[in-house]
């Protein structure tokens, strides 16, 4: 028998197609007119979840534009698929956009791909959210969307093994945030995604990237890597997360545009460009509080550019009034632009801080060096355009901070010479070793007096 027509939902299972189901995605966004197809949507992606057995299969979203009025209820196990960001869209009016209703623990691997989610109108919304469960939801891949609007683009509550890439969130407060949840997050990939806040979006949330801010449970082994996050006070923010990684980022932020506390199971911050807003950080350690031995952050090869005209800083570890971020590497960065400190380092220790560029022209200090709490600070092969700053002298005294083949003010500061220092800061125990010992003479000088370039007598007569 011939068929007249032929539709995805007369083949067995086959794509469900919205519009066999009455979508009209004739939505006008300039009149605010057109159908309303949210039932028509939801039962489609109904019939896909009412299919027997493991095996689902997935909604089409053809060309249109469909408003919606309530949040469509997602089960785990329903795919949603359209003909691209700009073409195949979902305007949600006074509503969030997809919502995520069911747990699976399976390995899963449902697709949600190409199509767009657009805040019609409304405050505090978000475009996708899952829901908070006693178990997770398994094997979520988002790929290809555009999310326009609205207060949060991408919430996660509890959550394991999902992808988040090639999307773009733009006019939007936080972008992606993982929340632990009863389930907590873990196994968490945000990869070539660009989250712009841009005029922000339609709700009160304080502008964040990605937020890892929960308190409650846990957030595990996330990796955030070649992403562009744009025009947040904060880009990235990792209160309680075991084992992150953010590599290869371009972030430009107000505030502190990357911000950790607890280093749980290591963080590894490398080959980012960090671009800082006035009176900004780009990289900022809190402070613990306690020491965790294990707990380790290793900050290497990324590029900082600054603002000079208020007051900007590089990398900052902690604050004088509290202490506790310690076990940090800070290794092979560059730094330009800054008018405060490159690096500013406050009640650290057990720390290695080596190898990196200190360009900026601006500040009096291109590091500061705070009191030195868990011994010792290792300070060695760093370009310092500027001067080095040590709150607490006793420190070097004591050999708490050890500090090896840096250059100070543009100049090398060579333990070696031919005679006692005559230009140049001296710190007191400063030594110089004489480079031509000879008998009767000494084996170098010690500064006791600090100064420019400071009280310097010889010491270790040889016989």
């Amino acid at each position: 028998m011939a068929l007249t027509k032929v539709s995805y939902s007369m083949i067995t299972g086959s794509v469900i197609n919205v519009k066999d189901y009455g979508a009209k995605g004739d939505y006008n966004e300039d009149t605010s007119a057109g159908t309303n197809d949210t039932l028509a949507i939801q039962a489609a992606i109904n019939a896909v979840a009412a299919r027997v057995g493991y095996n689902k299969g997935s909604v089409y979203l053809p060309y249109g534009s469909y408003k919606i009025t309530t949040a469509l209820q997602v089960p785990y196990g329903v795919s949603i698929f359209g003909e691209g960001g700009t073409a195949s869209v979902i305007f949600a009016l006074n509503c969030n956009g997809l919502q995520f209703i069911t747990f699976g623990y399976s390995i899963g691997s449902m697709f949600y791909e190409d199509f767009g989610i657009s805040s019609a109108g409304g405050s505090n919304y978000t475009a996708i959210a899952t829901h908070t469960n006693a178990s997770t939801m398994d094997g979520l891949y988002f790929n290809r969307l555009r999310i326009w609007g609205f207060n949060t683009a991408i919430y996660f509550s509890a959550n394991w093994n999902c992808t988040i890439s090639n999307c773009v969130m733009e006019n939007i407060n936080v972008g992606i945030q993982l929340a632990g949840g009863d389930g907590e997050t873990i196994g968490i990939r945000i990869l070539n995604n660009r989250i712009v806040r841009a005029a922000g979006g339609n709700g009160t949330s304080p502008p964040v990237g990605v937020s890892m801010a929960n308190t409650a449970k846990y957030t595990e082994s996330v990796h955030i890597a070649f992403n562009q996050i744009y025009g947040f006070a904060t880009n990235i923010q990792a209160s309680q997360v075991t084992y992150l990684t953010v590599l290869d980022n371009d972030l430009s932020g107000s505030g502190s545009v990357i911000t950790f506390t607890t280093p749980a199971g290591g963080y590894n911050i490398s080959n980012n460009y960090i671009e800082v807003g006035a009176g900004g950080i780009g990289i900022f350690g809190a402070g613990q509080n306690s020491e965790v031995a294990y707990q380790r952050c290793v900050i290497a090869s990324n590029y900082f550019i600054g603002s000079t005209e208020t007051s900007a800083i590089g990398i900052q570890m902690s604050i004088d009034s509290n202490n506790y971020q310690w076990n940090t590497v800070i290794r092979d960065n560059t730094f330009s632009g800054f008018n405060t400190n490159d690096i500013a380092l406050h009640n650290t220790g057990k720390m290695l801080i080596d190898n990196n560029r200190c360009m900026s022209t601006a500040p009096t200090n291109s590091v500061y060096m705070g009191t030195v709490y868990g011994e010792p600070v290792t300070f060695t092969n760093n370009y310092l355009e500027k001067g080095l700053a040590i709150a607490n002298l006793p420190d070097y005294a004591a050999g708490k901070l050890i500090m090896v083949n840096n250059v100070e003010n543009n100049t090398f500061k060579s333990n070696k010479s031919v005679a006692s220092p005559s230009t140049g800061t001296g710190r007191v125990t400063d030594i110089v070793y004489n480079n031509a010992p000879a008998t009767g003479g000494y084996a170098g000088w010690v500064c006791t007096v600090a100064g420019s370039p400071g009280t310097w007598k010889p010491f270790g007569l040889i016989a």
